[in-house]
C-alpha cells in the first residue's frame, strides 16, 4: 500500500519567489494560489536557505510567510541543503516520514538529496512543469 503524502515542502527563492535578483523578484502568485487551497489537506512547510538579513526583507516584501504552517531557514537551524542533515531536521521536527514528503526544489542538487533520502521530489522549471508533474504524486 502507499503511503500518503502529509506534507508539501517548498523552496522559496526560485519556487515561490521568481526572479534573478532581489530587485526584480516576484511572487509566484499561480502557485501561492494553489498551496492556499492545498493547506486544508496538506502541512505546507518552507525550506529555504536564506540570510537572517535577507529572511526579513522577504517577510517585509512579499508577505507570503503566511502560507505556510511551517518554515524551516538555514540561517536559524545552522544547517544548508543540500545537507542530508537539513532533511533529517526537518522529518524530526515534524515527525514525519520521508514517504509522507514532497519537496519542491528548483536546484536539483537538493531535489536529489531529498529524494535519496525517500522523499518524493519535484524540481521546479516553471509552472507548466509543475502542474504537470504534480499530477501524478497527488
Amino acid at each position: 500500500m502507499e503511503t500518503k503524502i502529509k506534507f508539501l515542502l517548498f523552496d522559496i527563492g526560485g519556487v515561490i519567489v521568481l526572479g534573478r535578483t532581489f530587485e526584480s523578484e516576484r511572487v509566484n502568485r499561480t502557485l501561492v494560489s494553489w498551496i492556499q487551497r492545498k493547506k486544508k489537506n496538506y502541512l505546507i512547510c518552507a525550506l529555504t536557505n536564506n540570510t537572517a538579513i535577507l529572511n526579513r526583507l522577504l517577510k517585509k516584501k512579499f508577505k507570503i510567510y503566511h502560507i505556510f504552517d511551517h518554515i524551516f531557514n538555514s540561517a536559524k537551524m545552522g544547517l544548508a541543503k543540500p545537507d542530508p542533515k537539513f532533511f533529517r531536521y526537518v522529518l524530526k521536527k515534524l515527525k514525519a516520514k520521508p514517504k509522507e514528503c514532497l519537496f519542491f526544489d528548483n536546484n536539483p542538487e537538493n531535489t536529489k538529496t531529498a529524494k535519496n533520502l525517500g522523499f518524493s521530489t519535484i524540481t521546479f522549471f516553471n509552472n507548466r512543469d509543475f502542474f504537470k508533474k504534480i499530477k501524478k504524486h497527488l
